[in-house]
């Protein structure tokens, strides 16, 4: 079987475009880090995309993909019709395939009995009111569709097939699923049609047509999933995926930074030359590049080194007042002394505190920094193993980690479109936030910390088993003599080693 991947740009930059994921970079490390998972069982990957996929991924990442297709460079097709290439891809086909998305990695083999289907995807979706709010007011607008596509569309009970990954060995049913899907875009005014529009013509649309022919499809999820009910355990758990062997990064979870995260930490450990590639392609966007990163991995480049932004001050200032002009760093400390707000005085105090531990930092040896990033993609192996097992583990606490007390969470501080969201503001007690280093992107990490959190840290200044630390903290509990009250203890231990575990505090 052939496997392969489509990726058009519609002329979009790959380098300043997010394309629906957190920065342009994890959607970059994403795409290579799906190739090399699929690389790493299948001999045939090929990879259908434009001139501009090419110079990224073949040129400059050199992504061992078996073919490079530079078939939608001309496509004359509106931008957010985006699902339709994969449809063109399908139909290219002349022999058994999957089409896999560049969201989805694997971690092992999939099923033979899978693979030797005639139709193969990832799962059966049911419509709900997500579904039934979004598709049927494009579907009044239609002209034209056929009478099976229509029965499915305003039917209680809407289906659709999950397309993370399509295929099979029934060469002529794509071909034919494809034309129609053609046909209906050609036969209908799809100007005003966007964004969930594509999910008509290619997931809504197999499945129309594959019961309108009685063609059975074989799942990798024998689980219906509701359209909207994709939870992280689901699909996309990178601490579990040991376990699950597959994940599909649905929607928002493309945007999801601690998702993000183990995409780039993953890359790094798997293909450190490519995931440092993409890196170099967004030096500036790296504390440490220009001094740490260049040092340890004998990077080219020149450029100075960067120095701590202020940024959440800085975006704080152009909400508070939009007009105002830039102010300068250097500018900054006399602006903040004469304003009266004091929610951006204490905004920036605690980015002082940063700035002064960021400086620390730049002091480590590079070498330390890079031993840290490895190990803590090797630590998470703990979420997946038995609980037996666990109770052997035995974790250090990061030696540089740097605590800041706060009147607020200034980590839950994010942009969004309507102005800056803050969540958790409380002033009934100290806020507790971790900081520890990171070669990569920002230089540091903030963590918020609650009081278990606090206590196994604490218990981590002794060398101590997984086993040793639950006995430790359980004497600080209220005694409980019920099976079901240790045990969801146990669980709730597991739940914060874990999270200290992936935010590099314990390692």
């Amino acid at each position: 079987m052939r496997f392969c991947q489509t990726l058009w740009t519609s002329d979009k930059d790959l380098l300043k475009d997010n394309f629906g994921w957190l920065s342009p970079q994890h959607h970059i490390m994403a795409w290579a880090l799906s190739c090399l998972k699929l690389k790493k069982y299948y001999p045939v990957v090929n990879f259908y995309t434009d001139k501009k996929g090419v110079e990224i991924f073949k040129d400059h990442l050199a992504l061992p993909y078996t073919n490079f297709f530079d078939d939608y460079s001309n496509i004359d097709l509106r931008a957010d019709l985006w699902a339709l290439p994969k449809l063109l891809t399908y139909a290219k086909q002349d022999q058994p395939f999957l089409h896999v998305d560049g969201d989805v990695f694997i971690w092992q083999p999939l099923k033979n009995n899978l693979l030797s289907s005639n139709l193969i995807a990832q799962n059966l979706e049911k419509g709900t009111g997500y579904y039934s709010s979004t598709l049927r007011p494009l579907a009044e607008q239609l002209q034209y569709f056929p009478s099976y596509l229509k029965k499915n569309l305003f039917s209680h009970n809407m289906k659709a097939y999950n397309a993370g990954i399509l295929g099979g060995a029934d060469i002529q049913f794509f071909k034919k699923y494809v034309a129609i899907a053609e046909k209906f875009l050609k036969k209908n005014n799809v100007a005003n049609l966007k964004g969930n529009f594509n999910i008509i013509f290619e997931q809504l649309f197999f499945f129309s047509i594959a019961a309108q022919e009685n063609k059975k499809v074989a799942c990798l999820f024998e689980k219906t999933f509701d359209d909207n009910g994709y939870g992280v355990e689901d699909v996309a758990s990178f601490p579990t995926v040991d376990k699950s062997g597959y994940l599909h990064l649905i929607g928002h979870f493309k945007r999801t930074e601690n998702i993000c995260e183990w995409v780039a930490r993953h890359l790094y450990i798997e293909a450190p030359m490519i995931y440092l590639k993409i890196v170099a392609l967004f030096r500036e966007q790296h504390f440490f590049y220009h001094s740490k990163i260049k040092d340890v991995h004998n990077l080219p480049g020149r450029g100075n080194r960067i120095s701590f932004q202020f940024k959440k001050t800085m975006n704080l200032i152009k909400e508070l007042t939009p007009k105002v002009t830039p102010i300068s760093k250097s500018q900054l400390t006399t602006y903040i002394e004469s304003s009266k707000n004091l929610l951006l005085k204490e905004l920036f105090k605690y980015e002082q505190k940063l700035s002064r531990i960021c400086s620390k930092f730049n002091k480590l040896n590079s070498s330390d920094l890079k031993e840290v990033e490895i190990k803590s993609v090797h630590s998470i192996h703990f979420a997946s193993r038995k609980i037996e097992d666990k109770e052997h583990f035995r974790f250090k606490r990061n030696p540089n980690l740097e605590i800041i007390y706060s009147t607020f969470d200034w980590t839950s501080m994010n942009a969004a479109s309507e102005g800056y969201v803050f969540m958790r503001l409380s002033k009934m007690k100290d806020i507790v936030i971790a900081i520890v280093p990171e070669l990569f992107f920002n230089g540091y990490r903030e963590v918020i910390l609650d009081q278990i959190c606090e206590n196994i840290i604490v218990l981590h200044d002794e060398d101590i088993s997984y086993g040793q630390l639950l006995k430790k903290m359980f004497a600080l509990f209220p005694p409980s003599e019920e099976k079901t009250g240790y045990e969801a203890f146990c669980k709730l231990i597991e739940l914060k080693t874990t999270y200290l575990i992936q935010n590099k505090i314990l390692i």
